[in-house]
């Protein structure tokens, strides 16, 4: 890791990195960009910033830097401060690193193979939590900067940098294989047991001092070690290979039975399991596609005799069946938290609907349209504002239901055409934005996202309110629905070409404002404490105990 700084008026200024190709031009690859001590973009869109001079770049290179290099000495010069450079070794020095061996995809059988590809290509560059920090040719030379336009070849070693919780992404990408995989056969545990544990070398272990090899560590636990973690230092080397000290976070792959064997081990800590590692069945790939074409065919040609929930049972039943998932597992996939609160939802729906509160309220907002005499106008937005709002909080067929007979009274005492105030019930009914009960996607999405009321609100209240205002000015004019049309096709064409023909003017003018640059940041900084809190809570139960 190293600090530059970009020299003004140099080959940088004015250019992102992307126009340059910066990884090939001085083979170092850019981490993080700071500008007046605040720090733009994040990893992945580094690359569309555009560079001023007195930017401060962290970079990620090997011995192959050349700082001699006529570009080098023109563009930029070696920061005097070493601060950012500590902070950026504790920031991405937190994560596992992870080896993984590049393959045919006989894995998948009809996928393309990685062989021939580029990075980017591959879908390698950008991947949920994980940084592709060198490449390693079968003759042994190293790629430390490697580019989205770098090929990969047979049997090219990725070196990746994740956090403990991304190690399972590699596993689903067909072509790419562990290195470790001959040890896996070796466990002799069925591919659907087989899961990532985590756990920490006690002070007292009898491992320490012993290489992974040396201690037999397979033989002895039935588990194979993928990855190591030491105080905040990646370990660039095989696995086999390394001596194992007191408070290494190791990532085991293993079956079912490490945990309740192990836990009180004395040679571990805080032994415990990584949520959906289980590794996919590249093999029954097909038979659950087949399974769920059958289940969309049979529904729909069959929906007057059978429901959707009975032929995704058909369709899980196949699945165990065939030995793509575990009973096991699929009990545990259902989500008994959304189903409960869909049911109390649909409890309290029915209890509005009988005690008259939700047709008294409805009643009232078309009420008011009728008073003031805003006419059609008037209608189209009370009846939108008390669908919205009774979606809220009973489901929305049920909102449409109860909504219908009030906007159709109010259509007939004003004598106007029933289809605009019915399309402004529908889509009202059908955008339930502002709360997770409104619909059953939204709570689908609840418990997973680890979202809370409040993000509902502040996304979905703004949405709802311009969707309201388009919806019923089209409708208001239907007559002229070419003209939406119309206006939609040539803003969506100019947002096209600006991003095509202007894409330096699109990344700067898409800058955040400093106030959410600083929001950004100190979140990012949150971000990184809590996983420096995450990645270091072994090491601390450690010190303690000892204390």
């Amino acid at each position: 890791l190293v600090k530059v700084v970009e020299k003004a008026g140099g080959g940088l200024d004015g250019c992102t990195p992307k126009e340059i190709n910066f990884r090939h031009k001085y083979e170092a690859a850019i981490l993080s960009i700071h500008r007046a001590g605040e720090k733009l973009g994040k990893r992945g869109g580094l690359g569309r910033i555009v560079l001023q001079g007195g930017d401060e770049l962290m970079i990620l290179t090997g011995d192959c830097f050349d700082w001699d290099g006529e570009h080098t000495k023109t563009d930029l010069k070696l920061s005097i401060s070493n601060a950012t450079v500590n902070r950026a070794e504790d920031q991405f020095g937190k994560e596992f690193l992870i080896s993984m061996i590049v393959r045919d995809s006989s894995q998948l059988k009809g996928s393309r193979p990685l062989i021939g590809q580029t990075i980017e290509a591959a879908g390698l560059r950008g991947l949920p939590g994980l940084f592709l920090i060198a490449l390693e040719r079968e003759n042994g030379s190293m790629i430390h900067a490697v580019g989205s336009d770098t090929t990969l070849e047979k049997n090219d070693t990725l070196w990746f940098a994740g956090e403990r919780s991304s190690v399972s992404t590699l596993r689903r990408i067909p072509g790419l294989v562990s290195p470790h995989s001959h040890q896996f056969s070796k466990l002799k545990v069925n591919k659907l047991e087989r899961r990532l544990v985590e756990c920490v070398i006690s002070m007292h272990s009898d491992l320490i001092g012993k290489t992974v090899r040396e201690s037999r560590f397979r033989s002895r636990f039935r588990a194979a070690i993928i990855a190591v973690h030491r105080s905040g230092h990646r370990l660039l080397s095989k696995v086999g290979d390394i001596e194992l000290k007191a408070g290494d976070v190791l990532i085991l792959d293993t079956g079912p039975y490490f945990i309740p064997r192990f836990r009180d081990d004395p040679n571990f800590l805080l032994v415990a399991e990584i949520e959906n590692s289980t590794p996919p069945r590249f093999d029954k790939f097909y038979i659950a596609l087949l399974a769920v074409v059958l289940m969309m065919a049979a529904y729909t040609a069959f929906q007057e005799d059978v429901s959707l929930f009975e032929c995704s049972v058909f369709a899980a039943a196949i699945m165990v069946i065939f030995d793509i998932i575990t009973p096991q597992r699929a009990r545990s996939s259902i989500s008994w938290e959304v189903i409960i609160t869909i049911a109390c939802a649909f409890g309290l729906s029915t209890a509005l609907e009988n005690s008259d509160v939700a047709g008294t309220i409805g009643q009232a907002f078309v009420d008011l349209a009728l008073v003031t005499g805003t006419g059609e106008i008037g209608i189209l937005v009370a009846v939108y504002l008390a669908t919205f709002l009774l979606s809220i909080v009973i489901a929305n067929n049920a909102a449409a239901l109860l909504m219908f007979p009030i906007a159709e009274q109010a259509i007939l005492e004003l004598n106007l055409d029933p289809r605009p105030t019915l399309f402004a019930l529908m889509l009202a009914a059908s955008s339930s934005f502002t709360s997770p009960f409104g619909y059953q996607t939204n709570l689908m999405v609840y418990g997973p996202g680890q979202y809370v009321f409040k993000d509902y609100v502040k996304f979905g209240l703004p949405m709802q309110f311009w969707q309201m205002v388009f919806s019923i000015t089209v409708i208001y004019h239907m007559d002229y629905w070419y003209v939406s049309w119309a206006l939609s096709l040539i803003v969506f064409g100019v947002v096209i070409a600006a991003r095509l023909y202007f894409p330096s003017y699109c990344s700067k003018s898409s800058m955040p404002s400093d106030e959410i640059k600083k929001e950004k940041e100190e979140t990012l900084e949150t971000d990184s404490e809590s996983e420096l809190v995450s990645n270091s809570q072994h090491q601390t139960s450690l010190y303690v105990s000892v204390e």
